[in-house]
């Protein structure tokens, strides 16, 4: 028997991140703060009373009570190159690993390392809001064995709307690992709509 199956490797991101939620221009959403003056998306949707007012309505034809109960289009996480952000790995009965996502910075000056990065290219949205939160970011499994960083890939994206480059996903031979049951604290959030930052 293959030893490395009995092997499990578990990676997890801790720091600084951004949860995307943009909204196409059909989404409910969208159409009911379109009626509303830009200005005042922000607090329509933050604000409980003035969310309210909005008068949405979910698929049982019930109201939202507020803006947290709304599925977006589609919703995407990515991590700060800024700070203490980082990937920790732990191999079964071993120390755990840690790459720090500063070394991802145009401006860092570093050693060559095995890993390789990707770029790819920030599609827009009708809406989309950005909520910074902090903490971790959750946990991915896998039942196989991390021997080296060749094994890894990062993507990195450039949000124009954060004027960042943040880290989009974390590859582990060619598989994107999903990060599960992530235990965040929100400490702010943006809006942006049209091309406006509201």
């Amino acid at each position: 028997m293959n030893s490395n199956i009995m092997h499990k490797t578990r990676f997890s991101v801790t720091g600084s991140g951004y949860y995307f939620k943009m909204f196409d221009d059909q989404h409910p959403l969208f159409l009911k703060l379109s009626e509303i003056d830009p200005a005042k998306h922000h607090q329509m949707l933050f604000m409980i009373d003035h969310f309210k007012k909005m008068k949405l309505v979910n698929d049982a034809g019930n109201f939202y009570e507020s803006y947290a109960d709304i599925v977006p289009t589609h919703q995407w996480v990515a991590y700060d190159l800024e700070g203490f952000t980082r990937l920790e790995i732990r191999r079964e009965k071993s120390k755990s690993m840690k790459i720090s996502f500063n070394e991802f910075r145009k401006d860092a000056l570093l050693f060559p390392r095995a890993y390789q990065t990707q770029q790819i290219t920030f599609k827009e949205s009708p809406l989309l809001i950005v909520e910074n939160d902090k903490g971790n970011f959750g946990t991915s499994s896998i039942p196989r064995y991390f021997e080296n960083e060749e094994q890894l890939t990062f993507r990195l994206v450039e949000v124009p709307q954060l004027n960042k480059t943040l880290v989009e996903a974390v590859m582990f031979e060619g598989d994107q690992l999903v990060f599960r049951k992530p235990d965040t604290l929100n400490f702010s959030a943006q809006v942006h709509s049209s091309g406006q930052t509201l």
